[in-house]
């Protein structure tokens, strides 16, 4: 049904448009007040307008989850669907920290069999199809990824967020004994950071991350060599009834260190 190099093709193209769009008012916008964890601004509606509509003339039969449409669950029916975030990483648009994405993912029964991470202030886009590895094309080139499995804990890095930061990130940091702790804003940077072997591990212990905030992400870490799972080792389900990470996520640059993770994150989270 699909031709996975021309999904890449065109979410590459769409996020580029929605980038265009975040990108025109940055310079200029100092945005909405943020007083919430999980600010919308006007930005983030237009650029979903734009990949919605363009989604919707390539691709009319596939529904569409997004964290800035309305959820439709008539996509619960359907094996095949589309998942969007527009704007990962709101905060460090308002904020100028130039942390954020555009995120589109391909997902088939469940699981992303394509994705796109869009970096739009360095033009920089991280693609993946399932089985056939990770790439990242930026000034005209482009390089396929590959995660560090390095075994000096003292050289990792964690990375965090720097809005969310939790006790547990901070506990399993000295636990596993990863050397340096980073904050980055987007979760699909953060995946596509450990992708490309510049950090060894991620986790998110909350329950309110969405759906839109991981697909793209996770299928772009697994086929870099990286491992991601929820707090319990079990793998992330994707077109959930309730579009949540009810058991946050770990990923995590070799399955050693995700195990470690994972083994750590059971004590640390009963106390």
């Amino acid at each position: 049904m699909f031709d996975y190099p021309a999904v890449v093709s065109d979410f590459t193209s769409i996020a580029r448009r929605a980038g265009e769009i975040i990108l025109a008012q940055y310079d200029r916008q100092r945005g909405e007040t943020v007083t919430d964890a999980f600010p919308t601004t006007a930005i983030d509606r237009a650029a979903n307008a734009s990949i919605v509509e363009a989604l919707e003339a390539l691709y009319p039969a596939i529904p569409i989850l997004s964290e800035e449409s309305a959820d439709d669950s008539n996509r619960l029916s359907s094996p095949h669907i589309f998942i969007v975030d527009p704007l990962d990483g709101t905060k460090d648009y308002v904020n100028h920290t130039g942390d954020f994405s555009v995120l589109l993912a391909l997902c088939i029964d469940g699981q992303p069999v394509v994705s796109v991470v869009y970096k739009p202030v360095d033009d920089v886009v991280y693609s993946a199809i399932a089985g056939q590895g990770a790439f990242r094309e930026r000034n005209g080139v482009r390089e396929q990824l590959s995660v560090d499995v390095g075994d000096d804990r003292s050289a990792m890095s964690l990375l965090v967020s720097k809005y969310h930061l939790r006790d547990p990130e901070l506990q399993l940091q000295t636990a596993v004994g990863v050397g340096h702790r980073v904050a980055m804003g987007s979760a699909g940077l953060k995946m596509a950071c450990i992708a490309e072997g510049n950090a060894h591990l991620y986790i998110n212990t909350a329950d309110k991350t969405g759906e839109w905030d991981s697909a793209a992400g996770v299928l772009l870490l697994q086929e870099a060599g990286g491992v991601v799972s929820d707090v319990e080792g079990n793998p992330l389900l994707f077109n959930k009834e309730v579009p949540k990470n009810v058991r946050g996520f770990v990923a995590a640059s070799s399955t050693r260190l995700h195990a470690d993770a994972i083994a750590e994150l059971g004590t640390i989270l009963l106390h």
